[in-house]
């Protein structure tokens, strides 16, 4: 069954059509609303002044209002933290702002950036979501997957942090021209990462994971976090609290010696 909300939330726009836009594709086509979440502004790292920044921030957005829409993705939301430096922001500051976005849209599912890549805003984000969407009472989020983003995940040296190895696939066949047509409407953004993910067959990028060996392309996610209700849970929950109360049975029973007198039982020395 597909989750009826989603929520992804990226470090930067792009990254979305990068990491699992023909996942997202897939679930909005199955009737789930997906939305999505930017949380760097993606543009004040770059050379150049304030009025170029505004410039290319309206670009940014626009190209990333144009990929949702191919996506079907329901909502967007931009953020405005600084680009590449979301590690001199207070963590506190970046979960508030995803707990805000989880109440709103109580997702069942929540997929978001590896834990390891290079780039420090990615790591960040990962983090923030981690804390956010840690399983409390009340709690919506059942399903918690992370992504990899070509020139970010890949590039992190071998041995310096846990590799990107994917445990839960989607296969994206009949959505991948709508991940590559998300791709193309961020234009410029993309470069070298662009045209990787267009020459699948040829490039490094995607892995060859990405093309399985019956022609499906699946997209691959690390799961970080999934609660898969069953029919027997009930059940074995019942048992448990049936035998945490034989177990404190059996303590309130056990006689304790005393020393130098007569046995006595744990209620008895409670009363005395």
């Amino acid at each position: 069954m597909n989750p009826r909300n989603v929520l992804v939330v990226a470090a930067h726009a792009d990254d979305e059509a990068l990491g699992c836009a023909g996942t997202i594709a897939r679930l909005t086509r199955a009737g789930s609303a997906v939305h999505v979440a930017f949380l760097a502004d993606g543009v004040t790292a770059r050379a150049g002044d304030e009025a170029g920044h505004e410039e290319a921030l309206r670009r940014r957005r626009a190209a990333a209002e144009k990929a949702c829409a191919l996506l079907g993705i329901a909502g967007m939301t931009c953020g405005e933290f600084p680009d590449n430096r979301m590690d001199t922001v207070p963590l506190l500051s970046i979960v508030q702002t995803i707990e805000t976005l989880l109440g709103r849209h109580r997702p069942e599912m929540v997929i978001t950036h590896h834990a390891w890549d290079l780039n420090v805003d990615h790591r960040r984000t990962h983090e923030a979501v981690a804390v956010a969407c840690r399983p409390l009472p009340g709690a919506s989020v059942r399903t918690l997957l992370a992504f990899e983003v070509p020139s970010s995940t890949e590039w992190q040296p071998a041995g310096s942090a846990p590799a990107f190895v994917p445990n839960w696939f989607s296969d994206i066949t009949d959505t991948l021209d709508v991940k590559l047509a998300a791709l193309d409407a961020y234009g410029a953004e993309m470069g070298g990462a662009k045209r990787c993910c267009r020459c699948c067959s040829t490039s490094a990028w995607p892995p060859p994971r990405h093309l399985s060996w019956d022609g499906t392309y699946p997209d691959g996610s690390l799961s970080r976090r999934c609660v898969i209700p069953h029919r027997h849970g009930t059940r074995d929950a019942v048992r448990s609290a049936r035998r945490a109360a034989a177990t404190a049975r059996h303590c309130r029973a056990v006689r304790v010696p005393e020393p130098g007198g007569k046995p006595r039982s744990a209620a008895a020395r409670a009363r005395s």
